[in-house]
């Protein structure tokens, strides 16, 4: 069995990570900013970088683009991913008996400097990245050129990671095995854990 993880909050708490960025290296000269506003419009990420940005700049009057933040954060965002250790030693239990790669939407320099900054790549076997392979989450394309370049069948994999459509559903409908990350959100499936502590007993009782 391959264990196949998303990054950003699976692997890393992308979500603290990228707040101590805005509030250090974009919104810092002022004097009051709304982080559950902001954390709220963001969604996780989820929301495209280019309309959370436009709506940033309007709601700060910033002197800046969407494009310009985007590249700013890909520079300077793995500035605040830190070590986990509790996941280094999942990772460091999990790879005793599986195979581990990434699979992520990002660009090739963010996702892998903050892989970087999270001291991850050591235990994982490759990565793959949006930007690099041509496809984003939830393409189908996505899943199966990981399916391609390895040679798998789909069910020798199993994907684990925060977002229900991208990192549960669509690799679901392809036949793979698959996990939702819920982070204690509403559930919408039985097949989930609340942390990623929990994933070594989930695969243990299946």
């Amino acid at each position: 069995m391959t264990l196949v993880f998303d990054l950003d909050n699976t692997l890393i708490n992308r979500n603290k990570a990228y707040w101590l960025w805005l509030k250090n290296d974009v919104l810092s000269k002022l004097q009051t900013i709304d982080k559950n506003l902001i954390l709220h419009y963001d969604n996780w990420g989820y929301t495209s970088r280019h309309h959370f940005y436009k709506w940033l700049i309007k709601k700060y009057k910033l002197s800046t683009t969407p494009e310009i933040l985007t590249l700013k954060c890909a520079n300077e965002l793995h500035n605040y991913v830190v070590m986990n250790y509790e996941i280094l030693a999942i990772l460091e239990r999990l790879e005793k008996q599986y195979k581990l790669i990434i699979a992520t939407n990002g660009g090739i320099q963010n996702q892998t400097n903050k892989l970087k900054a999270a001291g991850i790549l050591n235990h994982i076997e490759h990565v793959y990245i949006s930007e690099e392979i041509g496809y984003r989450k939830p393409d189908h394309n996505f899943y199966k050129h990981i399916q391609k370049t390895k040679n798998y069948s789909s069910s020798e994999l199993m994907m684990i990671g925060d977002h229900y459509l991208q990192d549960y559903l669509t690799p679901r409908d392809l036949g793979w095995k698959s996990i939702w990350l819920s982070h204690n959100r509403p559930l919408i499936t039985h097949n989930n854990i609340s942390s990623l502590k929990d994933l070594i007993s989930y695969l243990r009782e299946k």
